[in-house]
């Protein structure tokens, strides 16, 4: 992988967050046909996914076994559309009372059809982990500076809320 936080996001020992692009095509085909004003656009999203299909979908299966190993319990999820749009590159906050909120970018100012991937996202993370209570979806607007831009590291230079915080895991929580 590119970076480990584009594949992967831990939601609480010992589950972890797997990006599965087969899940995502199938999101994919449940609105492409409501947004035909889209369509040369998700096609450049299909072909995304299927490139990655063909070449990161023998790692999804390996990082999952390998997850397994080392007892963890994967969640395969469709997390990721592009490479600057991707909900795996997220924060999971631990709460007192043991509820989470996942943090991570919006793609709603990127492509219009996006909105209705990121709703189908909420909807299958909540069904994932129960324990998670509240997802914020951050989404910026175009600076003058672009070095500024929230948009701009999101979709320029493939970050996301997890890369640009640098957060480092509880290591004392997770143990």
């Amino acid at each position: 992988y590119f970076h480990l936080d584009m594949a992967i996001r831990p939601v609480g020992f010992p589950y972890v967050l797997v990006d599965d692009p087969k899940l995502g095509l199938k999101n994919l085909e449940k609105i492409e046909k409501d947004f035909p004003q889209n369509k040369d656009k998700i096609r450049k999203v299909r072909n995304y996914l299927e490139r990655r299909t063909k070449s990161w979908y023998s790692s999804t299966d390996e990082t999952c076994k390998k997850l397994i190993e080392y007892g963890f319990k994967p969640i395969r999820i469709a997390g990721s559309y592009t490479e600057g749009i991707n909900f795996m590159n997220a924060i999971v906050n631990l709460k007192d009372n043991g509820k989470m909120s996942y943090i991570t970018n919006s793609p709603k100012h990127t492509l219009p059809f996006y909105e209705k991937l990121e709703e189908i996202f909420k909807k299958d993370l909540v069904e994932a982990c129960p324990d998670i209570d509240k997802i914020y979806m951050v989404s910026g607007k175009m600076a003058q500076d672009s070095r500024n831009d929230i948009t701009h590291n999101l979709e320029i230079l493939h970050g996301g809320i997890h890369c640009m915080t640098a957060e480092v895991p509880d290591f004392d929580k997770i143990a």
